[in-house]
């Protein structure tokens, strides 16, 4: 959506009562996002922003370069979540990149960072090579069936995706699966 009907979007869930707002740097709509909230009577610690890192951006540098870049667009001094969008493993910069979200989380312009769309592997490598592990993989799924597993991981049968077969390996991070 253009920046204009994106504020507007925005500015109509929030009047209705919405308190989590979910963007991307990809999805091209953070301007849109930050003016609707700039403009809302809800005070900040009411809500709960998260944006993704894009494609593109994979690379330390280049990571804290796009966060700033969103921070701006948004017009927020702290972002709630940060996500890597995509693992892009074929371009081995993943784990460059969670570095810089570490980064970010210790000098405190994130409250929390998370992956998006990583399987099994990725996540192992992401844990075996970085000091903080991702608070939520949020998966692009299409749920076949769901069934909880207590307290501690969900297992469920997802097309194109592994995660059923090893639900340990989310011990510890929540799987959100819009």
């Amino acid at each position: 959506l253009p920046p204009e009907e994106t504020k507007q979007a925005v500015a109509e869930a929030l009047k209705a009562g919405y308190r989590l707002i979910d963007t991307a740097q990809g999805y091209q709509n953070e301007e849109g996002v930050g003016a609707a909230i700039a403009e809302s009577d809800v005070p900040r610690d009411e809500l709960f922003i998260t944006t993704k890192l894009t494609n593109s951006e994979h690379g330390y540098d280049k990571t804290l370069a796009a966060f700033d870049g969103s921070m701006k667009k948004l017009g927020l001094d702290v972002l709630d979540l940060f996500l890597i969008h995509w693992p892009l493993p074929m371009f081995d910069q993943y784990v460059e990149t969670w570095r810089a979200f570490e980064r970010l989380l210790a000098d405190r312009r994130v409250r929390s960072i998370g992956v998006s769309n990583f399987e099994v592997p990725h996540l192992q490598r992401l844990l075996a090579e970085t000091d903080v592990k991702p608070t939520v993989n949020d998966l692009l799924t299409r749920i076949v069936g769901v069934a909880l597993v207590r307290h501690r991981a969900v297992n469920a049968t997802f097309t194109g995706n592994e995660i059923h077969r090893h639900p340990q390996a989310h011990v510890g991070i929540a799987v959100a699966a819009p």
